[in-house]
Order: structure tokens, then C-alpha cells, then sequence
């Protein structure tokens, strides 16, 4: 037999455990599920599920626990059938209204408050034009002409020197050796 005491820490674990998964975005079917697998029994794990829907209506967990205690579970099947509907109703519930807190997160409410501090004026911050490049305008033309046309006859003269080595190779050698030699 189970002490009273063990009972109910058990149960405040479980229900620690509950909040706890239903916080991270699971459903309050798998949060009892992983319990059950962990290895909690199933009236236990039911028992902490009423606590934490009895909590979300409002009620103080020390009545919870004291009904709890008073009312040990049943087996049931229409108090089950009972418990898995209304279980299942607040679910639903519980998402669409997770669901909306996820979209007001996500995307929020357009505004960002900025805190004021007693005795401090406002700064506006001024506003920067971006200056944005257009495809269309060329601001100097000849700028670009006049480049190209360095490059190109630099190209000429490399290439020129390029070809006197070739031509004058064996006189280039004897003037390098001359010079060393």
C-alpha cells in the first residue's frame, strides 16, 4: 500500500511534470503519455491531469489535492469515457489558445513601446536617405573610355616587348652574360 504522503508527493510531481511539458508546446495527452511510459501509474498520472485542469479554472491546488485525496480513483469506464471528452474539449481549447499566443509572438503587435525615463526629453532620430544606384544612369561615360584606353595600349607595349625577346633571344642572352659575366 501506497502512504498518503508518497500519494500526494507523487502527484505534485506529476503535476509539475504536466505544467511543465504543457509550457514547452505538448499536449496535455502526450505530457500524460510520457508518464505513463516513464513508468507512473494511471490513476496517479489522471489524478495530476484533473489537478491541472481544475488549476486552470481557477480553483487553489490545496483543494485540488484534498478532493484528490478524499476521492481516490475509480475504474470506471463511463467516469473514463467522461474524463478522455472533457480531456480532449480542453485541449482543443488549450491549442486554439496557444495557438493565438504563438502568432502574437511570432508576429507581434506592430508596435514596440519604448520605456521613459522621468525628466528625459524625446530624441528624434533623424532619417537617412538611402542613396540607391539605378541601372539606367551612367554618371561619367568618358571616365571609363579613357581607362580602357590606357589599359589597351599598355596591353600593346607588353606585348611588343613580348616579341622583341623572342625575335632578339640569343643577342639578349650574350648582353646579360656580358653584363655578368
Amino acid at each position: 500500500m501506497v502512504k498518503e504522503e508518497e500519494y500526494l508527493l507523487t502527484n505534485q510531481e506529476i503535476l509539475g511534470g504536466i505544467k511543465s511539458a504543457l509550457g514547452r508546446g505538448e499536449n496535455l495527452k502526450q505530457a500524460m503519455m510520457s508518464f505513463y511510459q516513464a513508468g507512473y501509474k494511471k490513476e496517479e498520472i489522471e489524478d495530476a491531469a484533473r489537478a491541472y485542469l481544475y488549476l486552470q479554472r481557477g480553483i487553489p491546488e490545496e483543494n485540488v489535492l484534498a478532493q484528490q485525496e478524499k476521492s481516490l480513483p475509480k475504474n470506471n469506464k463511463e467516469s473514463d469515457k467522461k474524463l478522455i471528452d472533457l480531456n480532449t474539449k480542453k485541449e482543443e481549447e488549450r491549442k486554439n489558445i496557444e495557438r493565438i499566443k504563438q502568432e502574437r509572438k511570432f508576429y507581434g503587435t506592430g508596435e514596440t513601446k519604448v520605456p521613459l525615463i522621468p525628466g528625459e526629453k524625446l530624441k528624434e532620430i533623424p532619417k537617412v536617405v538611402q542613396k540607391i544606384s539605378g541601372y539606367e544612369s551612367h554618371p561619367n561615360p568618358e571616365k571609363g573610355k579613357i581607362m580602357t584606353l590606357i589599359l589597351v595600349i599598355t596591353l600593346i607595349i607588353l606585348l611588343g616587348i613580348l616579341s622583341l625577346v623572342f625575335l632578339f633571344k640569343a643577342e639578349l642572352i650574350n648582353f646579360i652574360n656580358g653584363l655578368f659575366g
